[in-house]
């Protein structure tokens, strides 16, 4: 992965705001330049909006047209915006040329078309720099740090934040030190604050006290960085480490910077910019497309659970998603309970709770279906880590290192641990490790060809029936 400069407005739903209206912006220039020339809309011009409106927002990524969410002033935009849509209309034509369709699109709109599309890409490409500018600069857009050690690289990060124009809505807590007050380095012209050890850190990560850390701790304390960060795994909080030396085989991460002061990323998402809309893209088409086959066979399986047992058709259980948020997923009840406390025990083979119809659906995976839905509803993913309950997701992110770096995502219906093997009951510890690894590895190696290869193979895993009971 390239080196990023890193900005704090990192918020995905806030970046994918900039490629959704690019989006709209083409569509609705097609269809106006066609309404003031008085020609008929067809079919073939609606498939030339959407394609180049695709293309353009897919081509954006390689012009970092979407680098602005990360820094306002962004040089050379408008050069990049140019060619970014040349090369998006172009490709158009050129694909519309090779359907034999390029002789029905009328030349003087596709001319109105594409100078239009560049003005209102340009002025929009503005007020998006004028408006996140004076976001920035009002401090509306507030993200909470902390800092870990009281040292120079501590003060350089300090000073670098409350000098940035762009971090106006940074709000530093404070700085945890191990070290008494004595022994402190002495420094008011930074202003920092110790506000408790180590293990307070800890704690208030854990309670979500602040949104990123950055450790400013030496390479040769790295024993003690070790330690602090088997314990920040088990948290939803972004990790960055301020190096003092350029050693980044040591550690498995991505190289980003603050202004001048570089960091390591080690604890953080995919799933920013551009990847934000990608992704939700995918599980909007895969979900519709499949909807119109799934809906008949959910409505079926409503009508035999709720025939076949007593309860409600649906069963509907609290889980963690992104960030450890917690949100509510549907299931067709498969079982003669309905748990969802502090007492959960996961179904495992021949489990007297599960019902005669709930045994076929489970081993097909077909009380899963209703999940689509809360895949429009925006509370999973079609491809992710799963979802466990909130009961054993407390019990084991004390007992895994790295539990909890599963949730830096949205999770999933399937998922690349379900696909080799780990689906259903993890009997033991080491099982459960072993998917949280294929999780972690997910989430690192992400792609839109990784999302649809799990798919197609979790098809085959279904087929089988393996493990699921």
């Amino acid at each position: 992965m390239p080196n990023k400069e890193f900005y704090f407005l990192k918020d995905p739903r806030f970046a994918a705001i900039f490629p959704v209206i690019n989006f709209i912006i083409i569509q609705i220039i097609l269809a106006l330049s066609s309404w003031l020339y008085d020609d008929t809309w067809d079919e073939q011009y609606a498939i030339s909006g959407l394609t180049a409106a695709f293309l353009y927002v897919f081509l954006g990524n390689y012009f970092k047209l979407y680098d602005k969410y990360l820094k306002p002033s962004s040089k050379g935009m408008g050069a990049r915006i140019f060619s970014c849509w040349f090369l998006a209309f172009m490709l158009t034509i050129f694909l519309a040329f090779l359907r034999k369709n390029s002789a029905e699109h009328s030349r003087v709109i596709l001319n109105i078309w594409f100078f239009s599309t560049l003005i209102v890409l340009y002025l929009w490409d503005y007020l998006w720099n004028y408006s996140l500018k004076r976001l920035h600069l009002s401090g509306r857009k507030q993200l909470k740090v902390a800092i870990a050690g009281v040292n120079s690289f501590a003060f350089e990060l300090i000073d670098q934040i409350k000098n940035d124009e762009y971090s106006k809505g940074v709000v530093i807590n404070g700085v945890y030190d191990d070290r008494s007050e004595n022994r402190l380095p002495k420094s008011q012209s930074h202003g920092y604050k110790v506000i408790g050890n180590f293990d307070k850190m800890i704690e208030d990560a854990k309670e979500s006290k602040f949104d990123v850390l950055f450790i400013t701790l030496p390479f040769k304390a790295e024993e003690r960085v070790k330690v602090l960060l088997e314990y920040l795994r088990n948290t939803t909080v972004s990790v960055y480490i301020v190096p003092d030396s350029f050693i980044f085989e040591l550690i498995r991460g991505d190289l980003s910077s603050y202004g001048k002061i570089p960091l390591i990323e080690i604890f953080d998402t995919p799933f920013f910019g551009i990847n934000t809309f990608i992704k939700r893209i995918e599980d909007v088409i895969i979900t519709l497309a499949l909807l119109p086959v799934l809906i008949p066979i959910m409505a079926i399986v409503a009508f035999l659970v709720k025939l076949t047992s007593t309860g409600p058709v649906l069963f509907i259980q609290k889980r963690y998603g992104i960030n450890g948020e917690t949100i509510k997923i549907w299931k067709f009840r498969s079982m003669t309970v309905c748990e969802d406390g502090e007492d959960i025990q996961q179904a495992r083979k021949d489990d007297i709770r599960i019902t005669s119809l709930g045994k076929i659906l489970r081993k097909t995976s077909i009380d899963e279906l209703p999940q689509f839905i809360n895949v429009l509803q925006g509370r999973l993913s079609v491809v992710g880590p799963r979802p466990h309950a909130v009961v054993h997701n407390e019990e084991y992110r004390e007992l895994i290192s790295g539990y909890m770096m599963r949730h830096k995502v949205k999770p999933g219906i399937t998922g690349l641990a379900q696909i080799n093997g780990f689906r259903g009951e993890t009997k033991d510890i080491e099982l459960m490790k072993k998917r949280i690894d294929y999780d972690v590895q997910y989430i690192r190696n992400w792609s839109v060809g990784m999302d649809l290869d799990i798919l197609l193979r979790t098809v085959v895993v279904v087929l089988l029936g393996k493990n699921a009971h």
